[in-house]
């Protein structure tokens, strides 16, 4: 790096001064024999430029021209992320250089002793480590702190050069205290550059860059973390059949009471926004989606198109939103009329909304209930069933739960948040979230007091944004249903399983089974029994369960292979042809002419019958006994065999058309739906509690004899002395097979000799299949273990499997799922416990000084509503719903909404349960701090516990090495005289601003004798705090279309917003510097 100083200050060019005994050593960094050679070369500084040869110690001071960043207004809607100038966190050279390392997973015990190794081995090599400011100086009673990187000197050359990078294996409990103190963490170099007067005069202060604020996490996926790929199913159109439907949506503006919600009761209605959509040209026109709105003016008549009336026009037109036709209504009840007029016209036949229960067409439905206004009927295609037409939700609570209450005959309506809790699995389903991560495109969210001020004002600019902000939505619903293609996905459902659109979505796994097997069974002369609930009771209890083996809970660096079988429980159906109709009892009531209980009903098998089948039995292993194929093939295995040879040919197509990614995953999608309805077959007959035909003999047969396949094999497995293969955990229908010392091409052969030997011992259509090899892994306990998965021989890189744990499980925060796999990555690759335990504490670290953003520690659990809970219960997202209810009684979420929620810190001696608030809150809130002692014990540092402990790690002794830091930020004066509610904001920081050392004067006496390196410093700090605010709410500015002084969004699943808080309150302390700057 070269130290350019004096940039245009027109100092004559000279030859050029080297300054190569300016690297000082570790043990002296400010010696008075380095200070003398320093003061002489910098006397040569006004006589002629300066080339330095220096190590990467040396922090260089910046160019002139690279004093002010450039800012570009970058905008663009196809990159929701941040854009480049906003990104203002450069990468930590010390943790990507533990990154790329690779070491040997040892205990801290050996650390220590390789350590002790390494510092013979450099005093004997000569070679010379840069040392931080903080290290000690080596003597017999310390410890010697090295830098990640060490540097080797070519003795001859004098000059240093990197020599690799090692992991800090010494590590004292100084250096673990990660200071953060900007006059600590500077080079000695730079402290005397600092001092200089020709620095002040010449050059700008290079100002450390600070660590970001975000949890490291794992390397995304994609470029912003999407949860859903980018690819559009309505690219194969031309495959689909033309389904012939027309969908409309709404959203509608109600004027609210400030910040209430909407009430039907109160609050009337002002627009509603629509959009409808057909896959064939609508009526009276070409077009195939058509926008538009109603708008509640009475000053003018009724039904007064935008496109006649020049006075009303500009209010929209000038909005710059194009296709949008607008219709103005003198009160509600007309904009009632509209709306069944524009039904009438298009006549659709699925009606849908985001929220269709509090908003959308629920709001719709009950503000035409309040104003006396029969709008269910109006809108339905069989008016006159008033029993049917129905929106209130005591008359369907199931309905309520699932989809929605409303019951329109002969439309269908869909509720579209919970249908995409079956699409994506998220941790809260908001518009702004679900949209993020399937349409990849980023929205705004604003209160309903702000919306409600913006329709008020008669300014064109809050029309378009409240105009903007609605069409958006309802244009927003149709792509989400036609991202994920729903409508088409639905409806070839519907036909497959012979059940009618809605109940696609609404019913369970019985239904469709039922649907099919019913198809099959009529035409054969067979009715369904329906037995009743007391005939269900008294069936007997199933006495068989699945073989799930107690893993051996280690870390295996050796290949473990997995082992699954394909379709288990349907092949062993269709193998032993196990059925209601082909099922004889079991064998202790065989022989008898009298009647005996077969599953909620009885049985009678005569002698005469039972000995001409004699030879034509299968026994399972439960004892019930079943006829051949030969006799009579069942219904079930008929069904089964039928939907698995569909499936076959489907995923036969997936291969054909393996390079357009469209086709493959629609493909997809439909041997999915078969494989599922494959696999709930067992459990219809096995429902004993709430099924509709339960025949515990055919469950308990299934089950046994899917238990007796996988011990066959698992004995077959460990009985081979060939393969040297040893089974350590098994599953229902997998096994997990160990094989020592094996290579990955020879893991792979030995998997493929085992899938074979093991589906050779079975009839079909049993099969094995070689699914994957792990190398490494880590098997938890049952159900729960993490590898790394590699699934062909020719597979280079292996992907990050995991089933069971955190980082796949949504009950607890994203900081947790975060750490935990990079931690297991950095196991996996560098088998370095070192670089694990800097890694955890540098996140912890952040935690604990408040650097680490909120959004990674919020909490999202699903809301059960208020019956399902007991009295007194202490649920945090029943304890949120409580005070919001206090507040406004239209606020309470609905059942399976995820409700955010942290936690803080508190009095001590409070519960946990009164620790909890909303995210909002503490974002408006400065007095709120996360409360990190929770958050690092009971969240973080238990789930690595359970992974690290296997290898005899303690993870909680790392988080009690490190220091307590609590920093008191500087507050203006404006912050200072609002109420205190902690204790910290009844003091004020005693360090200084410039050097961070302590002082009772605001800025420390050693400062003050130097006015014009603190006037740069202060006025440097202000510039900086004053940028990253503006670079900040330039993004909000662009995404809002906001340039008020605040920005009204509130959407929490934006990371703006979070840095938006983080910047204003560093901002707040820009007051407190100005006025230190008045003292000079």
């Amino acid at each position: 790096q070269i130290v350019k100083v004096a940039v245009n200050s027109g100092i004559p060019s000279k030859p050029a001064v080297q300054l190569e005994d300016l690297c000082f050593s570790s043990s002296s960094p400010t010696s008075p024999q380095t200070m003398e050679k320093f003061d002489v070369n910098i006397s040569e500084m006004s006589k002629s430029t300066i080339k330095v040869k220096t190590t990467p110690l040396v922090t260089a001071a910046i160019d002139k021209d690279k004093k002010e960043e450039d800012c570009t207004n970058y905008s663009s809607p196809d990159s929701p992320g941040l854009p480049p100038w906003q990104q203002l966190v450069s990468t930590d050279s010390k943790q990507s250089n533990l990154e790329d390392s690779e070491g040997v997973l040892s205990s801290p015990e050996e650390n220590k002793s390789v350590a002790e190794k390494e510092q013979k081995s450099v005093k004997e090599n000569k070679i010379t480590f840069c040392v931080s400011p903080l290290s000690k100086e080596p003597d017999g009673n310390s410890d010697i702190y090295f830098h990640s990187t060490p540097i080797r000197e070519h003795i001859s050359q004098g000059i240093p050069e990197a020599h690799g990078c090692t992991p800090l294996s010494a590590i004292g409990r100084d250096v673990q205290k990660f200071s953060s103190r900007r006059g600590k963490n500077v080079d000695a170099l730079r402290k005397v550059l600092l001092t200089t007067q020709i620095k002040n005069q010449f050059a700008t202060i290079n100002t450390q860059k600070k660590e970001t604020s975000q949890i490291e996490g794992p390397s995304l996926n994609n470029s912003y973390g999407f949860k859903l790929s980018v690819q559009n199913l309505q690219e194969a159109k031309a495959l689909h059949e033309v389904q012939y439907l027309t969908l409309l949506s709404i959203e509608l503006h109600a004027r609210t009471r400030r910040d209430l919600e909407a009430d039907p009761e109160f609050d009337p209605i002002c627009a509603l926004f629509y959009c409808i959509s057909s896959d064939t040209p609508l009526p009276e026109t070409e077009k195939m989606e058509i926008t538009g709105a109603i708008v509640i003016d009475k000053d003018r008549a009724r039904s007064i198109s935008s496109q006649g009336n020049r006075e009303h026009a500009p209010l929209l037109a000038r909005s710059g939103i194009s296709g949008l036709e607008v219709t103005y209504a003198t009160d509600e009840r007309a904009l009632f009329q509209e709306v069944v007029n524009i039904i009438k016209r298009y006549d659709p036949d699925i009606l849908l909304g985001y929220e269709v229960q509090m908003h959308s067409w629920g709001y719709l439905l009950q503000r035409a209930a309040a104003l006396d206004v029969d709008l269910c009927q109006m809108i339905s295609r069989v008016p006159d069933d008033k029993k049917e037409n129905r929106f209130a939700s005591d008359l369907d609570e199931y309905g309520a739960d699932t989809m929605s209450e409303i019951n329109i005959v002969g439309r269908v309506v869909l509720n579209i948040w919970r249908i995409m809790r079956h699409e994506v699995a998220l941790t809260n389903y908001t518009f702004e979230n679900v949209s993020f991560h399937i349409l990849h495109q980023r929205f705004p969210l604003f209160t309903s007091r702000v919306l409600s001020d913006w329709f008020d004002n008669k300014a064109d600019i809050y029309r378009w944004k409240i105009v903007d902000y609605y069409i958006s939505r309802v244009r927003g619903n149709i792509q989400l249903l036609e991202q994920v293609d729903l409508i088409g996905r639905t409806s070839e459902m519907a036909r497959l399983f012979g059940i009618q659109f809605l109940h696609v979505l609404t019913r369970g796994s019985q239904y469709r089974v039922e649907s099919m097997m019913l198809r099959i069974a009529k035409p054969m002369n067979y009715i369904a029994v329906t037995p009743s609930v007391q005939q269900r009771a008294q069936m007997r209890a199933p006495q068989c369960i699945p073989l799930i083996m107690e893993p051996e809970s280690r870390f295996y660096s050796n290949a473990v292979l997995v082992l699954d079988f394909q379709s288990l429980y349907p092949s062993i159906v269709i193998a032993y042809n196990y059925c209601f109709s082909t099922c004889l009892g079991h064998i202790e009531n065989l022989g008898k002419n009298d009647e005996f209980k077969f599953g909620c009903t009885s049985l009678r098998v005569s002698p005469d019958l039972l000995y001409q089948l004699r030879h034509d039995i299968t026994i399972s292993p439960s004892g019930i006994a079943f006829v051949k194929p030969s006799v009579r093939k069942g219904v079930l295995p008929r069904m089964l065999e039928e939907i698995l040879k569909t499936r076959i040919m489907v995923k036969q197509s997936m291969k054909a058309y393996k390079l357009d990614k469209t086709i493959t995953r629609m493909l997809d999608a439909r041997q999915l739906g078969l494989k599922l309805i494959a696999n709930v077959t067992f459990g219809y007959t096995a429902a004993n509690f709430s099924g509709r035909m339960p025949c515990v003999e055919i469950a308990d047969s299934i089950v046994h004899k899917a238990r007796e396949t996988l011990e066959r094999a698992i004995k077959l497995v460990n009985d081979t002395k060939k393969w040297g293969a040893r089974v350590v955990y098994g599953d229902t229908d997998s096994m997990f097979v160990l094989l020592k010392g094996a290579t990955k091409e020879q893991s792979f052969k030995i998997g493929q000799e085992i899938a074979e030997a093991v589906t050779a011992t079975n009839p079909k259509p049993v099969k094995l299949k070689f699914e994957k090899v792990y190398l490494p892994c880590i098997l938890q306990t049952k159900k729960r273990y993490v590898g790394y998965m590699y699934e062909t021989l020719d597979q280079k890189d292996p992907v990050f499997d995991a089933k069971g744990i955190e980082t796949v499980r949504r009950d607890a925060c994203p900081a947790v799922s975060k750490i935990l796999e990079r931690s297991i990555k950095l196991l996996f690759e560098t088998r370095d416990i070192s670089h694990i335990k800097q890694y955890v504490q540098n996140q912890c670290m952040k935690l604990l000084e408040g650097k680490a953003s909120m959004q990674d520690f919020i909490f999202a659990k699903e809301y059960r509503g208020s019956s399902a809970y007991r009295p007194g219960a202490c649920v945090p997202a029943l304890e949120i719903t409580r005070k919001m209810l206090a507040y406004d009684r239209r606020s309470e979420p609905r059942v399976g909404e995820r409700v955010p929620y942290v936690i803080v810190y508190g009095m001590p001696g409070l519960p946990l349960i009164q620790l909890v608030r909303r995210p909002i809150d503490v974002l408006q809130d400065p007095n709120l701090r996360l409360n990190a002692t929770y958050y690092i014990t009971k969240q973080i540092l238990p789930p690595l516990a359970r992974i690290l402990s296997l290898i005899g790690i303690d993870v909680f002794s790392w988080y009690n090495q490190l220091p307590r830091i609590q920093k008191v930020s500087t507050m203006s004066r404006t912050e200072q005289e609002c109420r205190k509610g902690t204790i910290s904001q009844y003091f004020t920081t005693l360090h200084c601003p410039v050097c961070d050392e302590l002082t009772q004067h605001g800025i420390c006496n050693k400062c003050r004798s130097q006015p014009q390196h603190v006037i740069v410093m202060l006025n440097q700090e202000i510039r900086e705090l004053e940028r990253k605010h503006e670079q900040i709410t330039k993004v909000c500015k662009n995404c809002t279309s906001c340039f008020d002084r605040q920005i009204p969004c509130i959407s929490l699943n934006c990371p703006v917003l979070f840095k938006v808080s983080r910047v204003s309150r560093e901002l707040s302390k820009a007051p407190y510097l100005r006025q230190l700057l008045d003292q000079f």
